[in-house]
């Protein structure tokens, strides 16, 4: 347990911490254990809100929890994890006693900074303005070992680029049928084109997509010593893309837990997925040192 006067001394310290381009932070609370933070930044053309869901003990229990970023996919927002699947993520966050952030990325934001869409960089704003906003406006363990980032699709994608690049912030990454690699995905598969949509934040010209692609961020995985899980449904329209993937980190011995399991590119399969992502990360926080990294 840890004493009030703790707890505001920490809350003033993130205070001080926040950059400055964050302003017009809200908190307000929707209905039993879900939030609604928003706030401006200098990073997006309009504000960033996200939908947050606490234990149910949460408001009683003076204590810091852990918290799990979930991401969602292309043509998504903020609300839609919550629309599909709210009264199961209730559960999950009094089960494992975690707080679940779900932060708005943009209907086609593939949560990078992008370099022709002005202020359109849902990379920073969740890697750096999000997750000081989180910090600041719940009693949440300030520590990379204690929080973890995940999506499905689009958010998976995002969930290991943020997650590899931001080793300081986030020491557990997941991903759910996640499209891994953008150009196979864009050229290969009319059909995996048709969901990634890219262009609209990168060049239309797939050759400038390379530095988006995600092997260039694996060198940060193995030296991170990360916990990393992802999943893909056999007869999902990426499973191509996980399993190059994952026979990219055997091969630079980057442990991890993948799994495949039946399932398409759907909200069945994702709705399973959750369970076994939100397991492992719990036994993660569970083991993790509170050393402050």
């Amino acid at each position: 347990m840890f004493p009030k006067i703790i707890l505001a001394l920490i809350a003033f310290q993130i205070v001080l911490l926040l950059p400055a381009d964050i302003t017009n932070l809200s908190n307000k609370k929707i209905s039993d254990q879900l939030y609604e933070l928003s706030f401006n930044t200098s990073n997006l053309e309009k504000p960033e809100f996200a939908y947050v869901i606490v234990p149910a003990n949460y408001e009683r229990d003076n204590r810091l929890f852990p918290a799990v970023y979930l991401l969602h996919g292309w043509l998504g927002n903020y609300k839609i994890w919550y629309e599909k699947n709210g009264t199961d993520l209730k559960r999950l966050s009094n089960l494992y006693n975690l707080i679940i952030v779900m932060p708005d990325g943009g209907f086609a934001g593939w949560y990078i900074d992008s370099p022709i869409k002005k202020s359109s960089n849902y990379e920073s704003t969740i890697a750096n303005d999000v997750v000081q906003a989180i910090d600041q406006s719940f009693n949440t363990f300030k520590l990379s070992s204690k929080r973890a980032i995940t999506g499905l699709s689009m958010g998976g994608y995002g969930a290991f680029r943020i997650g590899f690049k931001y080793p300081e912030t986030f020491g557990n990454i997941g991903s759910m049928s996640g499209g891994l690699e953008l150009i196979a995905a864009g050229e290969a598969d009319p059909e995996a084109e048709r969901y990634f949509n890219i262009d609209s934040v990168l060049s239309s010209d797939s050759s400038k997509w390379t530095d988006y692609d995600l092997n260039g961020v694996l060198d940060n995985a193995k030296k991170s010593k990360q916990s990393i899980i992802f999943d893909c449904g056999v007869n999902d329209i990426f499973i191509k893309i996980n399993r190059n993937f994952h026979a990219e980190m055997l091969k630079m011995q980057i442990p991890h837990d993948y799994t495949e399991r039946p399932g398409i590119h759907d909200w069945a399969y994702w709705d399973n997925s959750i369970d076994y992502q939100m397991l492992f990360f719990s036994k993660h926080f569970s083991s993790a040192s509170l050393r402050i990294k």
